[in-house]
């Protein structure tokens, strides 16, 4: 009898011990807190399968979290959701995930891996209108976003930064020029200070 894993697994599929095993054994690796076989392919539902379970009902994956479903950026220590204000959830704390409440919009989603997730363009503009500018990889993944999304210009990101606050557009300029860059062909190794 043939028996195929699921993509991800947890301890609800299988003993911890097991699944350590596995692991040291080399037929299972680690994606965020849970295991997939090694002949699984990683990609944006999976690594939304393997953060799923961690997040409270009707959250939406935003910022560095939606990045990492991309596959554009590295995992974060803490997951980013939100919650739109008018879902009416809520929401228990927890060390796994920050919850910030909004007002999102339908179009600015959408599901993968069963869960919510903010598009790579609005990820883009939210990551340049709320990350730390002193970030160093920010420009190169918000690029990333851009070009995951068909975009080869920051304009979509500036556009979003206006309609909210042109304050914010120009407190944003110096990311946008780097990520222009980038987007240019200037390449991330020279952003990042390596050659």
């Amino acid at each position: 009898m043939n028996y195929r894993l699921a993509s991800v697994l947890s301890a609800a599929e299988l003993p911890i011990a097991e699944l350590s095993s596995a692991r040291l054994d080399g037929e299972l690796f680690g994606l965020g807190e849970l295991w997939c076989p090694i002949d699984v392919r990683v990609e944006p539902a999976t690594r939304a399968l393997a953060i799923a379970r961690l997040l409270p009902r009707r959250a939406i994956v935003e910022l560095s979290s939606a990045a990492w479903i991309y596959g554009v950026a590295p995992e974060p220590a803490q997951h980013r959701v939100c919650v739109d204000t008018r879902a009416r959830a809520v929401i228990p704390s927890s060390p796994r995930f920050q919850v910030r409440e909004l007002r999102q919009v339908s179009e600015d989603t959408q599901l993968i891996g069963g869960i919510s997730v903010t598009t790579p363009l609005r990820t883009a503009i939210d990551l340049t209108r709320w990350e730390s500018s002193s970030a160093p990889a920010l420009p190169c993944i918000v690029a990333r976003l851009l070009r995951y999304s068909g975009h080869s210009t920051v304009d979509p990101v500036a556009d979003g930064l206006i309609a909210h606050s042109k304050a914010e557009a120009l407190r944003a300029l110096g990311r946008l020029t780097a990520t222009q860059r980038i987007l240019d062909g200037d390449g991330e190794d020279a952003l990042l200070g390596r050659e």
